[in-house]
């Protein structure tokens, strides 16, 4: 389970979070779904010690986190031809993810030194982005 996890950590820092500054990447409702659909699965091997399906974390997901349910839904409706207009959201739902990766609790349930070590976080990612890195 050791080597799952470091594989989705490099997943999440090196391939997901620069998604946060790529606008034009977060306005194809194909890609909104996708990332959504994958950081469910992210969250899911970290926070249900197992890795599984997109289906199966996404159910896992909406049933834990209900504040995103209505998102992973449409993430998992969407269709071909169908708008997806949910980037803010999307973008709300990786830094959740990130700050659970981060802390091994969410958001909601951490204290202040868990909000400061999701706030470097978010402050590397912000600096790995001004100077091009990625």
């Amino acid at each position: 389970m050791r080597g799952v996890r470091k594989a989705s950590a490099r997943d999440l820092f090196k391939e997901w979070v620069p998604k946060i500054a790529d606008k034009e990447w977060l306005a194809n409702s194909h890609y909104q779904s996708y990332f959504v659909l994958n950081l469910c699965r992210i969250l899911h091997t970290v926070g249900g010690n197992e890795p599984s399906s997109k289906r199966l974390a996404a159910d896992w997901v909406k049933g834990r986190y209900r504040e995103w349910k209505d998102l992973v839904d449409e993430a998992e409706k969407w269709g071909y031809g169908e708008e997806m207009k949910r980037q803010e959201e999307a973008i709300a739902v990786i830094k959740f993810v990130i700050a659970f990766f981060v802390t091994g609790v969410t958001i909601f349930q951490c204290q202040s030194g868990c909000l400061q070590a999701y706030r470097g976080v978010l402050r590397r990612t912000a600096l790995t982005e001004r100077k091009g890195i990625g």
